[in-house]
């Protein structure tokens, strides 16, 4: 079975060898050092092949490549579909392949077995996914060489900051819950969302142009992230859009409800400058509009996360003398949540004090990718405010499902990219759902929604005039609304004697 000649699919051939090419050149690494390094596996003449597309390219030999040039065959294929925009008209017959009765093809014909067996049809197409698949079954396993290849300029042995898609680095320990819950920590072949949502960022350039600004994310979420874009145009608006949400929210809430503690819940990564991270804009906000009375207080804020990577960048965040605090705990179990920063059952106080302070809950896009059905995310909200203090506030943001029927359909289109490309991609249950505005009011049902109610992110509030926003910007609504507080706490009338 050959993949991909000069003459039927030469230009994925193409860009195939190009990002070989690119791989070995961002590693520093030489061709004679590499095929050194790949104990006999290829030489130099044919990494030159390889990276130069000059002979077609089988399915084992794509997946020795992806195992010397050290980059999973996903990877290798996504990126090369994104130069070229491939559009693969590959098809492959189960029924003739699943009998045949060459070795190399051993792997491909238990593979077309298995989808004979699962009721698949006799005739199949073939995307890079699957290609991928196929090439990493198809070539043999092998044990890393001990020495790394040399850097091609300094000499200094290489040693690979990726792994291949048979090594798993991260084994979750949190096996009693469902996959979408455990932290997805260095595992490779998951999207991180944090990650996800960083490879989206953009700030302004010197021309006051939107360009890239990614400070963490890897090549998983760097592919995901283009690949999202590709299918969906300026798809990245919508997270951005939840994230300038959350910051006026909390600017207002700060000067002007006199919030005490700030609970961000997934708070995600931070930002490449400080200035913009949300303490640096509460504080702000606060020697803006400080009274003379409130010289001294501070509103103390507390990000909550539950990936071990997400934690150790946050974590550098973290300064109790200016009230920046670093929680380790799960969003998605709010009793969990709320006993860790109440500290219930210890003698000493929590980070957030139910009796004496005014706090507000930051919900940013947490609840579009919980796993479970609309009821169970509903009640995981309801599970929050139920531990929230009386008085306190609700910030959140969820994918929205548009009530008017054309941008319905857009909507539906980006929901499905979301879960091809996102954080469930290859689990065939894929994270990240639409809400209708029927469906957010019976999140936050029993509270008191604030103006402008139920709105695109975009349109909460904003600092001035919206410009340019893209059509996908109506895809994730934002709310602001308060837990009402007990009747006891309101004044009696002249007329009528105090209560007891």
């Amino acid at each position: 079975m050959t993949l991909m000649t000069t003459t039927d699919t030469g230009e994925l051939a193409h860009a195939v060898g190009e990002e070989l090419q690119r791989q070995r050149e961002d590693r520093g690494w030489s061709r004679p050092a590499l095929a050194a390094w790949s104990e006999g596996r290829a030489n130099a003449r044919t990494l030159i092949t390889w990276e130069k597309a000059t002979r077609s390219m089988s399915l084992r030999q794509l997946g020795d490549a992806s195992r010397i040039y050290l980059i999973r065959p996903s990877q290798l294929l996504a990126r090369a579909e994104r130069r070229i925009a491939w559009d693969p008209d590959l098809a492959v017959d189960l029924a003739v392949l699943a009998v045949t009765q060459l070795d190399a093809l051993r792997p491909a014909a238990r593979w077309a077995r298995e989808e004979l067996s699962a009721g698949g049809p006799p005739f199949q197409g073939l995307g890079t996914v699957d290609l991928a698949r196929l090439a990493g079954s198809m070539s043999p396993q092998h044990r890393a060489p001990d020495h790394p290849p040399v850097h091609r300029i300094t000499g200094t042995p290489m040693t690979p900051t990726e792994t291949t898609h048979t090594t798993p680095i991260h084994q979750p320990t949190d096996t009693a819950k469902p996959w979408w819950q455990r932290p997805v920590g260095t595992n490779p072949d998951r999207v991180n969302l944090a990650f996800l949502l960083d490879a989206l960022r953009t700030a302004k350039n010197s021309d006051n142009r939107d360009v890239p600004c990614v400070k963490f994310a890897h090549n998983n979420e760097l592919d995901a992230a283009l690949l999202l874009e590709a299918q969906v145009p300026d798809a990245g608006f919508v997270f951005r859009s939840e994230r300038s949400f959350l910051d006026r929210a909390a600017a207002y809430l700060v000067a002007r409800q006199g919030i005490s503690s700030i609970v961000v819940a997934g708070a995600g990564l931070p930002n490449i400058a400080g200035e913009h991270d949300l303490h640096s804009l509460i504080r702000r906000s606060e020697e803006t509009n400080r009274t003379r009375e409130q010289t001294i207080a501070r509103a103390s804020v507390i990000y909550v996360d539950h990936d071990p990577l997400v934690l150790a960048h946050l974590r550098t965040l973290a300064d109790e003398n200016n009230g920046v605090h670093v929680v380790d705990a799960d969003p998605w179990d709010p009793h969990a949540m709320w006993n860790t920063l109440y500290n219930t059952g210890k003698e000493t106080p929590g980070l957030v004090s139910p009796d004496h302070d005014r706090v507000a809950l930051l919900l940013g896009g947490v609840m579009s990718f919980h796993g479970g059905s609309r009821a169970e995310a509903a009640q995981v909200v309801q599970d929050h405010l139920a531990r929230l203090p009386a008085n306190a506030f609700l910030a959140m943001t969820h994918l929205l499902q548009p009530e008017h029927p054309d941008l319905a359909v857009q909507a539906l289109e980006f929901e499905a990219a979301l879960q091809r490309r996102g954080p469930g991609a290859g689990t065939g249950t894929g994270t990240g759902s639409l809400a209708t505005k029927a469906q957010i009011e019976a999140m936050i049902h029993g509270t008191t929604l604030l103006p402008p109610g139920i709105v695109p992110a975009f349109a909460w509030f904003p600092d001035g005039p919206p410009t340019d926003t893209p059509l996908c910007g109506n895809f994730t609504a934002a709310v602001l609304t308060q837990k009402p507080g007990s009747d006891r706490d309101l004044p009696e009338p002249p007329w009528r004697s105090a209560r007891p």
